[in-house]
């Protein structure tokens, strides 16, 4: 069961949504997000979930992150950082 709800916080209407799982398999948590978050979320998410859209989004940015074995060694040869490191 799906629940909205509108808060009003300082003139800004915040949308509120809470899942309700019957039988206790999961449980939900409530988050707020500004409108515009709200507008982006519910304009990507088509017939997914917004939790799927999250997650969706957050390993999409995990998996552009470098790791930083992939950094060791890349400025061994710099020409810049080997001058700094011979003045006394």
């Amino acid at each position: 069961m799906k629940l909205r709800f509108l808060i009003r916080l300082n003139k800004t209407k915040v949308y509120t949504d809470i899942d309700m799982y019957i039988f206790g398999v999961s449980m939900a948590k409530q988050i707020m997000v500004s409108n515009e978050v709200y507008r982006l979320l519910s304009k990507n998410k088509k017939n997914k979930s917004f939790s799927d859209v999250i997650k969706m989004l957050l390993k999409s940015k995990e998996q552009k992150r470098p790791k930083a074995s992939s950094l060791a060694g890349l400025l061994k040869n710099d020409k810049k950082l080997l001058k700094l490191k011979k003045k006394p």
